[in-house]
């Protein structure tokens, strides 16, 4: 996986110069793409072809825009643009996000749970309202019981 620094430093091209390209070409290359520690973009070295067919088509003296759309094109003729294939496999994170969805309503639960046994526990411990001395009341409030 490399970063746009890595892109940069690798064609000669500054952040800035990198970061516009990227842009310009990210919808083509989404499954290639990833984020990584720090938010950081991370690229699949499958991706450098068509980086590198970006840069030859702006050498040749086309503008970004229409770079971007001739590679687009040459894309959808072999069959790579965009998104994986509706018949590929499921990106096994999704398995592991529905699990951990289901583990955090679970707790959740329970936490609801935990909330409302504290609570039954605190008005249990209070004496009766119009039980409590005034030494009593400072006494819960200072200590908490």
């Amino acid at each position: 996986m490399l970063t746009l620094k890595a892109i940069s430093v690798r064609y000669g091209l500054s952040p800035k110069q990198t970061r516009r390209y990227w842009e310009a070409v990210a919808p083509l290359l989404a499954r290639y793409a990833h984020r990584g520690p720090h938010n950081t973009t991370l690229i699949s070295e499958q991706a450098i072809p068509v980086f590198d067919r970006l840069m030859e088509l702006l050498r040749e003296g086309l503008s970004l825009p229409s770079a971007t759309q001739k590679l687009q094109n040459e894309l959808k003729a072999s069959g790579q643009a965009g998104e994986p294939p509706q018949g590929s496999k499921p990106d096994p994170r999704d398995e592991l996000i529905a699990v951990l969805k289901g583990q955090l309503a679970e707790k959740d639960r329970q936490i609801g749970e935990l909330l409302a046994a504290v609570r039954e526990l605190q008005v249990k411990a209070l004496p009766p309202a119009g039980k409590l001395t005034r030494w009593q009341a400072l006494k819960i409030a200072l200590v908490g019981r």
